[in-house]
This record gives structure tokens, sequence and C-alpha cells, in this order.
């Protein structure tokens, strides 16, 4: 239930994009017809040989500190707003799809369909008891699709119906989290208006409104440490399976089978994207590569068995990552067999986010290149959601 451009918001606004390997921080103007990018900068985590998740949080928090420390050096300003937006490794996100028949006619209100969803709620905290060894707290509760008697309406009250379907995503993050966070974000900027939002969430909402005529799609966010593979059905983010790989991953593999130091695979990569690996020693880097890849491609094909157990997958599939591995990571996706899976029993088509040009949504005269995670993120605060 949501609508683009809903809301006026002209201050400044800062973004806060944490991914599993880099940060990335925006100020940007929501005020006009379209978000004005003012200043962006990223960083990346200190690549770990040997990942665990304390030293990842702890790499985290270290560079949040000294991106929002560069952002001050920099002499912007102190935004009115800061949203601060959580990779999957952070955050733990569902989408809950509740039916309702009644034998005979029943009226509904908006406080009948707030219970269901409270209720829902209740039992998705339950479930998730586990995940967090303190507690948790709720970052995104977003009514994403409500039928009457098989039809999408937006007014619900004092409506009689048989039947009723909602489709509501819900997402918590550890109170520890939000704590260390908050605590960085407080040393300075002196204020606490501070949201939180999954970047799942924004991906699809921003997705599904503005890059693509499809109701259904896949879309896959290959992070460095973590990747998401995401299905949308009627306009609905319908089911979603995060594992644990990613960009990093396959370099570790890389360095573990090519040896070396990684400044020298990061070159490497970077003449592969040039399509300039001509000698047998390039050759052989590239069969090392491929390799590699290979408990990344199996993950994968597994996320896609895990949501295809009902219906087939959509035909399109829209990815993002970082750019400098891109051409690897749809070799990857090009060389899986989906067939069997998918719509049109044909593999999908592929495409990737840098090729949907993003950046004619955000006016950037100030000439920056808008990043497109923060790009996302940006247009997401554009719309206006309401339960």
């Amino acid at each position: 239930m949501f609508g683009f451009f809903g809301k006026d918001k002209g201050d400044s606004t800062l973004i806060i994009d944490v991914g599993s390997g880099s940060i990335g921080v925006a100020l940007v103007n929501l005020g006009d017809s379209v978000p004005i990018l003012k200043y962006q900068i990223r960083q990346d985590l200190v690549f770990q040989k040997d990942l665990n998740s304390r030293n990842l949080f702890s790499s985290t928090i270290k560079t949040l500190s000294r991106i929002l420390e560069q952002y001050h050096r920099a002499g912007q300003p102190n935004p009115k707003r800061i949203y601060c937006y959580l990779s999957s490794h952070l955050s733990l996100s569902q989408t809950r799809i509740i039916r309702s028949k009644f034998e005979t006619p029943y009226i509904i209100n908006r406080s009948f369909v707030n219970n269901i969803v409270e209720k829902e709620l209740s039992a998705f905290k339950n479930e998730h008891t586990g995940k967090y060894k303190n507690s948790s707290i709720l970052i995104e509760r977003k009514l994403m699709s409500l039928k009457l008697n098989g039809y999408s309406v937006s007014e619900i009250d004092n409506k009689m119906v048989h039947e009723i379907e909602l489709s509501v995503f819900f997402t918590l993050m550890s109170t520890g989290v939000e704590n260390e966070i908050r605590h960085i974000v407080a040393d300075f900027f002196h204020h606490k208006i501070l949201e939180f939002h999954s970047f799942l969430f924004a991906n699809f909402a921003t997705t599904r409104d503005l890059l693509t005529e499809e109701k259904e799609y896949v879309f896959i966010d290959i992070g460095s440490e973590i990747s998401d593979f995401s299905v949308v059905r009627d306009g609905v983010l319908e089911a979603s399976i995060s594992f644990p790989l990613g960009k990093n991953s396959v370099i570790r593999k890389l360095l573990k089978n090519a040896g070396g130091e990684k400044v020298l695979l990061d070159s490497r990569l970077n003449i592969y994207n040039s399509n300039l690996l001509n000698s047998d020693d390039d050759r052989r880097f590239l069969d090392l590569l491929r390799s590699a890849g290979d408990d990344w491609m199996r993950a994968m094909e597994k996320a896609a068995y895990g949501t295809s157990t009902n219906k087939r997958l959509p035909q399109k599939f829209i990815v993002i990552s970082d750019q400098d591995v891109s051409k690897i990571f749809k070799e990857f996706l090009s060389s899986l067999n989906l067939t069997h899976l998918t719509l049109f029993d044909r593999n999908p088509e592929i495409t990737f986010l840098k090729d949907l040009d993003i950046n004619k949504f955000i006016d950037n005269r100030s000439g920056i290149v808008g990043d497109p995670f923060l790009t996302i993120d940006a247009l997401f605060l554009k719309k206006d959601f309401k339960i």
C-alpha cells in the first residue's frame, strides 16, 4: 500500500548504507520531485582471510566511525534526519501471507486488519527468538498487499467480505546492534532522529516501482559476505533466502587456490573485467576464478530450489553487486541450469542493476555518479508507506 514521491521532506537527510563488506554514506535533499545527491562516500571493511561474525561486526563499527569522521572533516552539515539501511547479516526479515475465509459475509475495518497484523507479528517474533541471544527490535512492518474477495484494494473500512488476504513484511534487528550503531552516530550527530530499514525491502520496493514493468521477477543482491535471493510475484516480495557467501568468499577461495596477495588478485580481476586476459597464465587464472565460485553457485541453486517448491520462478532476474565483480557473477549465474525451475522452461533473463540507468531517477547536479546502493536507499525514502 504505497505511492511514489508521497511526502515532502525538504531537509537534508543522511543515508548510511551498512553492507557486509563496505559502508556508504550520502547526503541528499528529499524535498524536490527527485532526490538531490549532495555528497557521497564509501569505505570498504578490512578484508578478513578468516571470517568470523565477531570480527565482521567489530570491523563494521570501526568503519562506521571512520566514515562519519570523514563526513565531518569534509565540512558537511548536520542532517535533520538519518536513515540507516542494514544488510541481511544484521537483520532478520520475512514476508507473512495471511489468508482468511468467512462462511458468511463479514464486515471489516482498519482495526480488524491491524489486529491480524499484530497477531502475525507476535508469531513471527516467537518463531525467531533463538536468532538473537538478547532482545530484538522491530524496524519494519510493511503492508505490501491487501486483497478482499480476491481483488487488491486500498480502502478497507466497513467492507463486507467473504475472504481476505494480507501480505506483510517484518524486519527485526538485535538491540545490541542497534545500540552500537546509535552510539557511534550520536558521537558525531547529537540527536537521535535515526531510523532503521532493511536494504532487502528498499531494494524490492524501488526495483518494483521504478526499474521494471514486471510484476513477477527474481532479484539477487550479491554482497561481500552474504547474498539474498528474493522472489516477487504479483508485485509482492513473496519469499527471500539469504546465504553467507558472496564476493569475499570467492576471493578467499581464489587466494587459497592461486596464492599471492589480495592486492594482486584485485589487479587480475580488473584485467578480467576489462577483457584483457589473453596469455596462458591469464587463462589459468580464469579457470581458478570459475572454480572459486563453485560454492556460491551451489548455494544459489539451493536458494532457487527453496523458493520454487510450489510455484515456478519468474523468468526475469535482476541482480545488484559491486561493479568490480558483476562480470564474473553474471558468468556464474549464466552457467547455472535453472530451466526446470523457471516459468517458460528456459534459463532466466539476467539483468544487472548497473545496466538499468538508475541514476536518471536522482538529481546529481554536483557531478557525483550515484552509488547504486545509496541511490536505492534515497529513492526508497521518497515512497509513502501506510498500514
